[in-house]
């Protein structure tokens, strides 16, 4: 980062070897220069007015450093730090950006009343809880396996060990999995579709809420039984 800051210089400590460069002034204006543009979009956050853009785009290089997962912490201190490098007003970034976390909060808490008022609670599954126990696999991911364990159902994905899950029934055939690992903040909906005779067709996921991370792709499953599963 110091080195991206002094356009490619590298200053020795004193003593040591004679200052030198990685790369030249040229090279440091061409990595941060727009490559690929970005269309501008004309919805804003409210509060965040004045951040509506002129241009957007990905330059070579792009670099913040926190030691937080939230995308607030960093983008409040690069919100900051861009002000004051173009000499703009200064704004309390922790403030908008704590109001909306409040809103999100807010409007999560609202959706799941919403989600738990729909759920028709007094429905059961359609099979005995053993008939659901069975590996499955999605032609992208791999296995998943379903086996029962005591009086309900677990989920294990196979290639990330992370993702085990108790299944606790939700409505007719789907099932709200429950990650262990409650840091993942990753709880989705699993649906069994089954076939005329009872069999199980296929299985489907989906996020269980808004706060999922994308990156989880539930929704881009498609888990079809290979395998009957017994209890470890």
């Amino acid at each position: 980062m110091i080195v991206q800051l002094d356009s490619g210089r590298i200053t020795p400590a004193s003593g040591a070897q004679p200052e030198r460069r990685l790369f030249t002034t040229a090279s440091t204006r061409q990595l941060w220069s727009i490559v690929t543009p970005i269309p501008v979009g004309s919805r804003v956050t409210p509060g965040f007015e004045h951040l509506r853009a002129n241009l957007a785009g990905y330059a070579l290089e792009v670099a913040v450093l926190t030691n937080q997962e939230s995308g607030d912490a960093f983008n409040a201190i690069t919100l900051a730090a861009i002000d004051a490098l173009l000499g703009a007003p200064t704004l309390d970034y922790l403030g908008l950006y704590s109001a909306r976390r409040d809103t999100a909060r807010m409007n999560l808490a609202r959706s799941a009343r919403s989600a738990a008022t729909a759920r028709d609670s007094t429905s059961g599954p359609s099979l005995a809880l053993g008939k659901y126990a069975a590996r499955f696999a999605d032609a992208w991911y791999g296995d998943v396996d379903i086996a029962l364990e005591g009086r309900g159902l677990v989920m294990r994905f196979s290639h990330t060990p992370q993702l085990v899950g108790d299944m606790v029934h939700w409505q007719h055939d789907s099932f709200l999995v429950r990650w262990r690992d409650r840091e993942l903040r990753a709880d989705a909906y699993a649906t069994f579709s089954l076939n005329p005779d009872g069999s199980i067709d296929r299985l489907k996921m989906a996020p269980a809420s808004d706060d999922v991370d994308f990156s989880f792709d539930f929704q881009d499953l498609l888990l079809l039984p290979t395998a009957k599963v017994s209890a470890p």
